[in-house]
C-alpha cells in the first residue's frame, strides 16, 4: 500500500544484548545519581504534552531524528505503536526526567528456547550534559520497571532489541553485544519534482 504511493523503507539497524549479560550490565542501581526516581505508566490523556517537550529537547541534540509536532501523531500514532511507555520521574517534584517504551515481539525462526524479545522502541531522557554511563544505568532501570508495570515476563530473562542509535552511546554495550538486525519500520516519501532517476518531471 504504501510502496504504492511512493514511499520508501529506511532500514535503521538495533543491536541485540544478549539475556545472559542483562544482569551484569544492569547491576548498578542508579540511586546514587537519582535518589528519588520513580517510574509509573502514561497516561496518553494527560502526559503528551509533558513526554512531547522531552522528546523535542532529547530530539535537538542529534541529526535526522523524526520531527513530532503534531499532537495527532502522539495521540494515535505513538499510542499505536507503542502503547506500553513508562515515564521516569523525580518523586518529590514529579519532574520528568525521561521516559521509556517497548514491545514484546516474538521471532519464530529463533533457535533460541525462548522465543519472545524485548525491542526498545523508545528511550528519552532531559539531563543536561549526561555521563554516558549514567544514561547506561537509567536504560537498565527502565526496562525492569517497564517488565513490573506492564506484567511483561517478569522472571523471564529476554534478548533485548535496541535501536543502535540508542545503543551506541552505552560504553559497555559493545563489550557483550555482537548480533545486529535491521528493522524495515520507518518510511519515507521524496517531496520534489523529480522522478526516481533525480529527473525533472
Amino acid at each position: 500500500l504504501y510502496a504504492s504511493l511512493g514511499y520508501k523503507s529506511i532500514p535503521y539497524e538495533n543491536t541485540m544484548i544478549s539475556s545472559l549479560y542483562f544482569n551484569e550490565l544492569s547491576s548498578n542501581s542508579t540511586d546514587k545519581d537519582f535518589p528519588f526516581l520513580k517510574f509509573r505508566k502514561i497516561n496518553f490523556n494527560n502526559d503528551i504534552p509533558k513526554i512531547k517537550v522531552a522528546y523535542q529537547k532529547f530530539s535537538s541534540n542529534y541529526f535526522g531524528c523524526l520531527v513530532r509536532e503534531d499532537d495527532e501523531y502522539w495521540k494515535k500514532w505513538i499510542q499505536t505503536e507503542t502503547p506500553s511507555i513508562i515515564l521516569i520521574e523525580n518523586e518529590e517534584t514529579d519532574e520528568l526526567i525521561g521516559y521509556f517504551g517497548a514491545v514484546i515481539r516474538k521471532n519464530e525462526e529463533s533457535e533460541e528456547e525462548i522465543k519472545e524479545f524485548i525491542h526498545v522502541k523508545e528511550f528519552v531522557h532531559t539531563i543536561d550534559l549526561p555521563n554516558p554511563e549514567t544514561i547506561q544505568h537509567l536504560f537498565f532501570d527502565s526496562i525492569d520497571n517497564w517488565k513490573v508495570l506492564y506484567n511483561q515476563f517478569i522472571h523471564t530473562p529476554l534478548n533485548i532489541y535496541v535501536p543502535s542509535a540508542i545503543s551506541h552511546s552505552f560504553p559497555l554495550i559493545s563489550e557483550y553485544t555482537k548480533k545486529k538486525f535491521e528493522d524495515q519500520g520507518k518510511m519515507y516519501l521524496f517531496l520534489s519534482d523529480c522522478d526516481d532517476d533525480n529527473q525533472e518531471i
